[in-house]
């Protein structure tokens, strides 16, 4: 297939795919960029899908995020002389060879906050230390607001063409409020190719950003995953447009308490492939019953949570089971009434999940149980962590410890990648 590309005069096209395998390796991308016209095309939208993402893959401290002025390039002659008042000089770029803006794909509220501040302490070449955030001085605040504005109202009138959107609300000392709603409300109206989208948890007097992004995840024709933080706004799945693209729901902190659409959510879903419970709460008979209902696998691939959340987790499993691939728990309390359920709970485990690859024990000691979960999925587990609180009454911390890895030495896959054990002594 690669030959007939080269000698059907297809290099380009080839020379795209090629490309793509760098996407999120900046040195090779800015190298590219470097040896021909046609390189530098093909480089450059990649390049900029998501500059701000440099600061999760390099040291900050040794990057400077003057790609934020390529931005600011595109504001008009007022908002520049503003931007001199606040930046005492900002030398500006009078054109750019590419619309850079339009090609952004990945918008975060918070990483586009720390790469603005990492600006502004670049630009203020040391006039003063950043100060802390509680004692942000005026000029200083003014300063990144004004940036924040000013990105925001570019990334809008250039209508880039987003594929994730990850917005974080709680930034007050930028007024994210007044700034974000316009991007929010004009995604509503051209925006519908989105894949990946993590909704926070808003307030009552944030109710208009709220119904915005309610709005925006509806309207979604592309949408394939989305995490619910918090707040699950079960009613926008309803009727979406995304029932046939969505296929991975991520929960982390919702009360399921007293929603009671969880069936029709589901149940129209056709090609979800994979749900994830991160430390929910009210995993109860209610919620469990609205499950067992669906007509449909509820392929539950992720949960975890505190011993209490599986009180009535029988059931569930028996549905879910053979899906389960990542499970853990927290265990708080070592000799206590909750031995038991721990124990039952191990048992259940093992009777219906066989395809666990992800085991995490939090607090809790090497139980029988335990040691017949590891053997019944050892085929599969790649991955185990187990956290020790023990208290020492007459053995010493090392023999213990020492114990532990013994039996677990008997039992652990050949296949394991990755083992981590935390120990806590309490004398």
């Amino acid at each position: 297939m690669t030959c007939s590309k080269i000698f059907s005069g297809e290099l380009t096209e080839l020379l795209s795919e090629i490309i793509q395998y760098f996407q999120n390796d900046f040195s090779t991308l800015h190298s590219c960029i470097l040896v021909n016209r046609l390189w530098c095309r093909l480089a450059i939208p990649l390049l900029w899908e998501n500059p701000f993402s440099i600061i999760n893959y390099y040291p900050t401290e040794n990057y400077r995020f003057r790609f934020i002025e390529t931005y600011l390039v595109n504001l008009n002659d007022n908002d520049k002389t503003e931007l001199n008042e606040h930046a005492y000089e900002v030398k500006l770029l009078s054109n750019t060879l590419f619309n850079y803006p339009s090609f952004i794909k990945h918008l975060d509220t918070r990483i586009i906050d720390y790469s603005i501040t990492g600006w502004v302490v670049d630009i203020k070449k040391l006039k003063f230390e950043r100060p802390r955030r509680r004692n942000d001085s005026t000029q200083y605040l003014n300063f990144r607001k004004f940036t924040y504005k000013s990105l925001i109202k570019i990334f809008i009138e250039n209508e880039s063409n987003l594929r994730t959107f990850n917005f974080a609300y709680y930034m007050d000392h930028l007024d994210i409020n007044s700034n974000i709603s316009p991007l929010v409300k004009l995604l509503c109206s051209n925006h519908d190719s989105i894949s990946s989208f993590y909704r926070p948890r808003f307030e009552e007097e944030n109710i208009a950003i709220s119904k915005y992004l309610s709005q925006l995840i509806k309207l979604q024709k592309n949408l394939k995953k989305i995490l619910f933080n918090y707040e699950f706004s079960h009613l926008v799945l309803l009727n979406c447009n995304c029932t046939n693209t969505l296929n991975t729901i991520i929960f982390y902190n919702i009360r399921f308490q007293d929603i009671n659409v969880l069936y029709e959510v589901f149940e129209q879903l056709t090609v979800l492939e994979s749900i994830h419970i991160f430390y929910c709460h009210y995993l109860d008979f209610n919620f469990i019953q609205q499950i067992i209902k669906l007509t449909k696998p509820f392929k539950l691939k992720s949960l975890f949570g505190e011993l209490k959340m599986f009180e009535s987790i029988e059931l569930l499993l028996q549905k879910s089971g053979d899906y389960l691939e990542n499970f853990g728990f927290e265990y708080p309390h070592i000799y206590d009434a909750n031995e038991e359920r721990k124990s039952q709970l191990l048992k259940l485990v093992t009777k219906y999940c066989t395809k666990i690859k992800f085991f995490e024990l939090l607090t809790g000691l090497i139980s029988q149980g335990v040691i017949n979960l590891i053997e019944s999925v050892a085929q599969n587990l790649n991955y185990l962590t187990i956290d020790l609180n023990v208290i020492v009454i007459s053995k010493s911390a090392v023999e213990i410890s020492s114990n532990v890895l013994q039996i677990l030495g008997q039992i652990l896959p050949f296949k394991l990648e990755y083992f981590e054990k935390f120990s806590k002594y309490f004398y």
